[in-house]
């Protein structure tokens, strides 16, 4: 069987063989090992199962930022903040990162990284059949809150893990990339190195009292208003007894996750209506949400507005009846006008209804027309920026090109078209840098009107991607990858760093181009402080716009967080707790929810799907003597 090497050097022969000089100088930038110390790739390549007709399960990827593997050198300050104010006291314990999607992404890259040396335990503590984080951090390989002083950070920069060279070269186990750097650092950073401080649980706020609150702030409104008012409430994670820091990342997922959802120029904020700031008045207005909503892009109207394309999803939304819930609705026109946030973040954090919230179609090249972007015409005339390069493994080329938007170049427009199909024989990247180059799947990412990002995933043809184009099996496949929070989850700080293979090689080998090639692809493709300062005008616009938001810098991002913790599986509190009683509520009636009978363990549990399916028995047993109760209870 052919070395990788091998396999690179017999493309690169026959691209030699090719009639095209100018395609076969380019192929040659794959083998050359002085172009490879300055390779870049995304950081990860998701896969994610066949969701409905054409449609991702849930929708993004959140491993392949601006990555880059590069020169060995990472700008790392020790004394930077660590952490902000969501660390990772399960993860950095040894626990599962499941409620993180950057620890889960890092940890799948090293496991591609280092796998093949370290699997099952060999070779060094940190592998048995899965990477060990605890054993990692116990034997000092990893210091949490600390990238800087951090042996495993440390060896892959000087290029003896993994073996075969500094970063970007070809190895035995791998390529890290300086993407890769970049976000394992961000992950270590991000460790708890001290237990969370205390905090004292707010009192326990159940639905009754949660809809008196909100309807008497809806009665203090303008009535002309009261139609676009709904309202997202905290207290089922206050209720679990989440306070201090974890509450506010609860509170800074909602501010993050109304703007990223917004068309509007301006950054709004919603309002609290009570006094421990658990329950939030959101104006439809304010983020476009009060227009009718396509879902499906087929051109006709679905929903009434974008609250109800949110919680039309069973068995999230569940309309109230009783004193309190049926003048709230009464008054705001809205059937269901409250949502806790983790399930309007699960629901709008996915695919059709991401991009229909946003109003922009599933095609990723009407999208284009949409922003008034001709991309073809933009590359003909040079109006964009570039860089291309190739990852192993898995065997990746890359062509990232960036598109001003606006007239001013106020915005950018990052469009990412990677082959892992590994079938490289014919046309690609190295064949003609020039091109629009358009073969495997692409990622979008694009600057909001407010300076936030929106992302999208798709196929060569523009739709959005069901699944991706990686040989694995089962265990490689989580959905989450496909899901635009996920893209938050890897640019929670913004664009990830690049570095471009094809400037410098061409620079190198002047003689090997025509002058009009040789002109055109140095315009093309920016050198790399030129390109460094692009990336950093394009992220202080999105670290502004965040702080408006008032999402703490540094921090990870709030919105995947909340996203997958929803997906836990629950134990009896947080049973309680979503369903808007006590906990010793719930226990009582347990005798009658014999789907949740296994809570009544006190280390039993429930998964996420098991509890929707009796969501709606379950509001209407614990909600039996309750002044307000869900209409379809017998």
């Amino acid at each position: 069987m052919p070395s990788p090497d091998d396999e690179l050097l017999s493309c690169f022969r026959r691209q030699l063989s090719a009639a095209s000089r100018r395609g076969a100088v380019l192929a040659g930038l794959v083998f050359l090992p002085a172009a490879c110390g300055d390779d870049v790739i995304v950081a990860h390549d998701p896969v994610a199962p066949q969701g409905e007709a054409g449609e991702p399960s849930s929708s993004d990827n959140p491993q392949d930022g601006l990555g880059g593997a590069g020169t060995g050198q990472l700008p790392v300050d020790p004394e930077a903040p660590a952490g902000g104010i969501a660390t990772l006291p399960d993860v950095a314990s040894g626990g599962s990162p499941d409620s993180d999607l950057l620890a889960l992404g890092v940890l799948e890259r090293l496991e591609d990284l280092c796998g093949a040396c370290h699997a099952n335990g060999d070779n060094g503590a940190g592998f048995s059949g899965g990477l060990d984080l605890a054993r990692l951090i116990e034997s000092g390989i990893i210091v949490p809150g600390s990238s800087a002083t951090s042996p495993l950070l440390a060896r892959i920069l000087d290029g003896s893990m993994p073996p075969g060279g500094a970063p970007g070269q070809l190895q035995r186990g791998g390529d890290p990339t300086t993407g890769d750097i970049a976000l394992l650092a961000d992950f270590i950073d991000q460790l708890a190195t001290e237990p969370a401080p205390r905090c004292e649980p707010l009192p326990f706020v159940g639905l009754d009292a949660a809809y008196a609150s909100v309807l008497a702030d809806v009665q203090s409104r303008p009535a002309e208003e009261r139609t676009v008012l709904r309202y997202v409430s905290l207290t089922d994670a206050s209720n679990a007894r989440l306070c201090g820091p974890a509450l506010e990342q609860r509170r800074q997922a909602l501010f993050k996750l109304l703007n990223g959802l917004s068309m509007a120029s301006e950054i709004h904020l919603p309002a609290a209506v009570d006094a421990d700031a658990l329950i939030y008045r959101v104006d439809l207005r304010d983020y476009g949400w009060d227009r009718e909503i396509d879902l499906d892009g087929d051109g006709s109207v679905d929903v009434a507005d974008g609250w109800e394309a949110a919680l039309g999803a069973v068995p999230y939304g569940v309309a109230f009846d009783g004193p309190e819930a049926s003048a709230l609705s009464a008054e705001t026109g809205a059937p269901i006008p409250l949502s806790s946030l983790g399930a309007l973040t699960r629901v709008v954090g996915s695919g059709h209804i991401y991009r229909a919230l946003l109003g922009v179609p599933a095609n990723i090249y009407d999208m284009e027309l949409l922003l008034g972007l001709d991309t073809l015409v933009e590359i003909e005339d040079g109006n964009v920026q570039r860089a291309g390069f190739f990852r192993y493994p898995p065997r990746s080329e890359v062509m990232v090109t960036r598109f001003p938007l606006g007239e001013l170049d106020d915005g950018a427009y990052w469009f990412l078209s990677i082959d892992d199909s590994g079938n490289f024989g014919g046309s690609n990247i190295f064949d003609d840098a020039l091109s629009s180059y358009v073969v495997g799947w692409t990622k979008a990412m694009w600057e909001l009107p407010n300076g936030l990002w929106a992302y999208s995933l798709n196929d060569p043809g523009g739709a959005p991607l069901a699944d991706m184009p990686r040989a694995c099996d089962d265990t490689c496949v989580r959905r989450e990858w496909l899901a635009p929070v996920a893209c938050m989850a890897c640019h929670a700080h913004g664009l990830q760093p690049l570095r471009d293979m094809i400037r410098a090689y061409t620079e190198e080998n002047e003689r090997l181009f025509d002058r009009e090639t040789f002109a055109d692809t140095l315009a093309l493709f920016p050198p790399a402080p030129e390109l460094d300062q692009i990336i950093a005008g394009d992220n202080d616009r999105y670290r502004a716009a965040l702080e408006r938001s008032g999402v703490q810098p540094g921090a990870p991002d709030p919105v995947s967080r909340v996203y997958l913790d929803f997906d836990r599986p629950l134990d009896l509190e947080r049973a309680a707790a979503e369903l808007g009683v006590p906990a010793q509520t719930l226990a009582d009636h347990l005798g009658a929810l014999p789907a949740l009978a296994p809570l009544g363990d006190p280390s039993g549990g429930v998964d996420r799907t098991l509890f929707n399916a009796a969501h709606l028995e379950a509001l209407c047993v614990v909600h039996s003597t309750s002044r307000n109760r869900p209409a379809a209870c017998p």
